[in-house]
């Protein structure tokens, strides 16, 4: 089993994101945001976000949204933007809430790598969500040597999503490509929040 780890930013740039990462295009002439390392591995940012409308509630409605370049004047570069539709979200969650949307957009930015990204790049997955974050990288460990249970010994909620994860990342792994994570403030993350929020909105209606 492989497991992602997280992206640590270099103290030598700026805290934020576009701080660290450049605009530039990738070999499909499409906006991207890139980081050369010493290594010679080219780390590609993604940023990722889940909504979800009256959580908790039976009449819930989630979405998610994948943003993986920059903006053109006033739009998002085709296909720079990807999001969880309403026939997808119906088809394979019939229990939508905002932990289960965001790590949806987790498992669809492990898509979007491996169909859009070469086999030598990192992929460095920001999320607002310490959840994602800690949970793949970290707490996941714990639940697969427990059989799925968490320390509390309640079965560990959403276990099909975070074995759908796994799968992704091990996927990407066999392609040679590398998964990190990073958890940025939600301010740093606003683009893929409203992404998210539309496609939330537009669940069922």
């Amino acid at each position: 089993m492989v497991f992602p780890t997280k992206f640590v930013p270099p103290p030598s740039r700026g805290p934020a994101p576009l701080d660290i990462f450049e605009r530039a295009v990738d070999e499909w002439d499409d906006p991207c945001w890139t980081r050369q390392t010493r290594s010679g591995r080219e780390q590609r940012l993604v940023f990722t976000d889940g909504a979800c409308i009256n959580n908790g509630y039976s009449d819930a409605c989630a979405g998610w949204a994948v943003v993986v370049g920059p903006r053109i004047g006033n739009r998002l570069a085709h296909p720079q933007l990807w999001t969880g539709d309403s026939d997808d979200y119906a088809y394979y969650d019939p229990t939508p809430t905002s932990n289960r949307a965001e790590i949806e957009a987790v498992c669809l930015a492990l898509q979007v790598a491996r169909e859009r990204f070469r086999a030598s790049d990192t992929v460095v997955i920001a999320t607002d969500s310490q959840l994602v974050v800690e949970g793949s990288t970290n707490w996941v460990k714990k639940w697969l040597a427990n059989d799925w249970t968490s320390s509390s010994g309640h079965q560990v909620r959403n276990q099909d999503l975070w074995e759908k994860l796994l799968d992704g990342v091990d996927e990407l792994d066999d392609c040679g490509l590398l998964v990190q994570f990073w958890h940025i403030p939600r301010e740093w993350n606003t683009v893929a929040d409203r992404a998210a929020k539309r496609a939330a909105e537009n669940v069922g209606y």
